[in-house]
């Protein structure tokens, strides 16, 4: 399906959120990145597959935990 948006064959990935969560409160997306990345193949380092940054909006985050973020030692939420 990523081909036509890519121009390349390869297995793609979507990440594994609940792993990334065990480490990550969030991921944010600058805007350098949302503007530097469309349609390009986003190559993985444990394998031969990709990733495309898709369905993100400029200067997002994503939160990945509901429970409260402490904010310099300040519990916030």
């Amino acid at each position: 399906m990523w081909y036509d948006t890519t121009g390349e064959y390869r297995d793609w990935f979507i990440p594994d959120w609940v792993s990334v969560s065990a480490d990550y409160d969030a991921v944010h997306l600058t805007m350098m990145a949302y503007l530097t990345t469309p349609g390009v193949a986003i190559p993985l380092s444990a394998n031969a597959g990709a990733t495309v940054l898709a369905g993100w909006n400029p200067d997002a985050t994503f939160w990945l935990r509901s429970n409260n973020i402490t904010v310099d030692d300040d519990p916030t939420g």
